[in-house]
């Protein structure tokens, strides 16, 4: 085991989970005042970096890769395909599956919007080295394994 302990009488801002949320918060907030620009909401932020990726899957894949509920999924998916951002395909195998892909607008967004995730990055990186960056994206990754691996035990 390692020395970082619960201490229940420290204060708020010492625990890690606070600290974690905390940033994410932060972060999300400021890539939402970019994205409000182009009239686009975080969920939709989402599900775009998705299909940048990897174009033309499931709503229950996109749902698996983002980490959200199928039902939350839809909804942005809806709202993306009013503003024509992307479009549902029937699945050849399985009509009852539906395969979304993005347009042209869709794809458009990716170059500005990327940037801002850019600009983001070195704001929140800032005076801090690679070497340590690369360390807190290995450690947050560990943390996230050691916390599943309890979970799938509960």
């Amino acid at each position: 085991m390692n020395s970082f302990h619960f201490d229940p009488d420290a204060p708020l801002s010492s625990s890690l989970g606070y600290q974690v949320r905390e940033t994410h918060r932060l972060l999300e907030s400021y890539m939402q005042q970019c994205l409000v620009r182009h009239d686009i909401q975080i969920g939709m932020w989402y599900v775009l970096r998705v299909l940048w990726v990897e174009d033309g899957i499931s709503q229950r894949e996109i749902s698996r890769r983002i980490g959200i509920s199928e039902p939350t999924t839809l909804e942005q998916l809806r709202r993306m395909a009013a503003r024509r951002l992307v479009r549902r395909v029937k699945a050849k195998g399985d009509r009852r599956k539906n395969l979304i892909y993005l347009t042209g607008d869709g794809k458009e967004l990716r170059e500005v919007l990327l940037g801002y995730l850019e600009d983001l990055n070195d704001i929140a990186a800032g005076d801090i080295p690679d070497a340590t960056m690369e360390l807190l994206v290995e450690t947050l990754t560990k943390i996230r394994h050691n916390v599943r691996g309890r979970l799938s035990r509960i």
